[in-house]
């Protein structure tokens, strides 16, 4: 018995660390969104474990205690390393209550806009709280089925987007110089803006104002 105390104790240094080696591939996939992935992670843990008790309680009879608390520690460490890395990768989401309390909602937004009067897109000239506007225009043709002439009609849509959400109120469109066409807004909310106009805008400074 004396001339196999090495092998043996290969075998038994082999067993530890093919069953941490299992152990942290378990607990690495325990750490997954999906939750296919995190069962099988956990099934490895618990097959490394169970199966270092088999082996050891199969052959000595008793658990031998030395390796199986180096199984356990290892085992603890993995797990917990694997927790707090994964909660350190983690995106953390504030409660909608702290993000609610970091929006700024203000009163008043305005955009200055100079037409040329034709093909050109407009220049901006000044503005408040706007993030982002686009002036896009669409020509439709009818076409009448019997003489077979052809009418064109000009529509023009402003979209504006609030850098800040405003206090819904009252949305004006004016222009010192020119006289506009006939328009409507189409959609009007805390974010953004849809303002259109029937015909073409003339050369001119354009005023789009909100106020309460």
């Amino acid at each position: 018995m004396a001339g196999r105390a090495p092998h043996t104790q290969r075998v038994d240094i082999f067993a530890v660390l093919l069953a941490i080696l299992v152990l942290g591939a378990g607990a690495y996939l325990s750490t997954f969104p999906a939750e296919i992935v995190r069962a099988c992670g956990l099934l490895l843990v618990a097959g490394s474990l169970l199966g270092s008790l088999v082996w050891f309680l199969h052959e000595y009879g008793r658990p031998k205690m030395g390796p199986l608390i180096l199984i356990v520690v290892c085992a603890l460490g993995i797990i917990g390393g694997a927790i707090w890395l994964y909660k350190i990768d983690s995106p953390t989401i504030p409660p909608a209550s702290e993000i609610a309390q970091k929006v700024v909602v203000v009163q008043n937004a305005s955009l200055t806009l100079r037409f040329f009067g034709d093909m050109r897109a407009p220049e901006r000239l000044a503005y408040d709280n706007v993030f982002r506007w686009y002036y896009l225009r669409n020509m439709i043709v009818v076409v009448e089925k019997i003489t077979g002439k052809q009418e064109s009609h000009l529509i023009g849509n402003l979209f504006l987007t609030f850098e800040n959400p405003v206090i819904i109120g009252t949305l004006t469109v004016t222009s010192p110089d020119m006289k506009l066409p006939t328009y409507e807004v189409k959609d009007f909310n805390p974010r953004s803006a849809v303002v259109a106009f029937t015909g073409e805008i003339p050369a001119g400074t354009l005023i789009m104002r909100v106020h309460q």
